[in-house]
């Protein structure tokens, strides 16, 4: 594996990317893809009140069966690790979704898919899809987006307050009629909570919010959709969206032209109103088929620039090289500052650590042949 270390003086502006230096880095395996399942989609969230810091990694597990060509339409559930040494170990896996108490009241018929999680208030709010599942009976791979109906795919909320022990009875979400949409997902990825405590996850084409730590969910529209969305609070209070195109109508926001990169869009008013979508520059990322990506806030500067960090493979073509780019001025412009790959990289999940470190659960390999985890000094 290769990455690349940040060092301090990255963000004092003296040193330049050229002069990075790059090294081996120990990534773990988290997850590992095989002949019976399949491991996709991650999620992290990290309690930083732990000495070290306790880490939660969420993903996918795809049930390949007889059939290995089932993908995002197949028996799925939503299974989580832990590790209580930065990363370095990690625990048995533990289903959260699926054909646990959690989901006893959702039914054994459903997909449990897109795990999106937050940390916070000592709880792990967790909210998924799920949808009937198909019995990929033609032996073909059938995206579920392609094949579900407005209203399918459902939203539902849970919750940990004991390090993932035990998780609350899961609780739907409902979603008005008119900002129902086919591909209806939520995240993947990560919530926020605001500074005024409200919990914000993306959707496709809007977002969920409560202002009650979870009791209660209400809905705010985005404008022209919007789909496999990021989220973060800048340091001047507005609201930052980041999303990739092509599952709705943003792509035909932008001069009636095809976006090279994910979009973005802006919100204020708590995350009740948003922007027109524009397109994010600076970024090399692979076009048609896009792809999901990660973004966070790591620092405030003393200018209230918001200091973020962006994880995507780093390819025009193809989906490979996963990367990460740091941006000093609220995502004007970004700087590279991390390869983990050289080779076949999806999706990701990147999450803030004390001890100014960053960290990354990613996809690796063709296929996401497994699911691995790095961290980097920000120092």
């Amino acid at each position: 594996m290769l990455t690349s270390k940040i060092y301090h003086l990255l963000f004092t502006g003296i040193l330049s990317i050229t002069s990075l230096s790059i090294y081996a880095n120990n990534d773990v395996t988290v997850y590992e893809s095989d002949a019976n399942y399949h491991y996709r989609i991650p999620a992290i969230v990290a309690d930083a009140s732990d000495k070290p810091t306790r880490l939660y990694a969420f993903s996918e597990k795809r049930h390949r069966g007889t059939n290995l060509k089932c993908g995002d339409s197949g028996e799925i559930d939503i299974v989580m690790k832990t590790s209580n040494d930065n990363g370095i170990h990690w625990s048995s896996e533990s289903i959260v979704a699926g054909n646990t108490n959690i989901s006893a009241e959702i039914g054994t018929k459903d997909a449990y898919t897109n795990p999106t999680v937050l940390y916070t208030k000592n709880n792990i709010h967790l909210i998924f899809n799920t949808h009937l599942r198909s019995q990929c009976a033609s032996g073909k791979h059938v995206l579920s987006s392609q094949r579900m109906k407005v209203g399918d795919r459902k939203f539902w909320h849970s919750y940990s307050s004991n390090g993932g022990k035990t998780w609350s009875k899961a609780k739907q979400i409902t979603i008005p009629s008119n900002l129902r949409d086919r591909v209806d997902m939520v995240g993947p990825g990560n919530g926020i909570m605001t500074k005024d405590g409200r919990l914000i996850f993306p959707a496709s084409g809007k977002n969920l919010i409560s202002n009650d730590y979870g009791k209660t969910w209400s809905v705010s529209k985005m404008k022209h959709g919007g789909s496999e969305a990021t989220i973060v609070e800048l340091c001047n209070g507005t609201l930052m969206r980041n999303d990739r195109p092509g599952f709705t109508n943003t792509k035909f926001l932008i001069s009636k032209n095809e976006p090279n990169n994910r979009v973005y869009s802006v919100g204020s008013n708590k995350g009740d109103s948003w922007s027109d979508w524009k397109e994010m520059k600076g970024i090399t990322m692979p076009i048609n088929p896009w792809v999901q990506a990660s973004l966070v806030k790591l620092d405030c500067t003393n200018d209230h620039q918001t200091v973020l960090a962006f994880s995507t493979p780093n390819h025009i073509k193809s989906r490979e090289k996963m990367s990460i780019f740091i941006s000093k001025d609220s995502g004007i412009k970004w700087q590279k500052v991390s390869q983990l790959t050289n080779s076949k990289s999806d999706y990701s999940s990147l999450v803030k650590l004390s001890n100014n470190k960053l960290g990354i659960l990613y996809e690796d390999g063709f296929g996401a042949k497994s699911i691995k985890y790095s961290s980097i000094n920000l120092n």
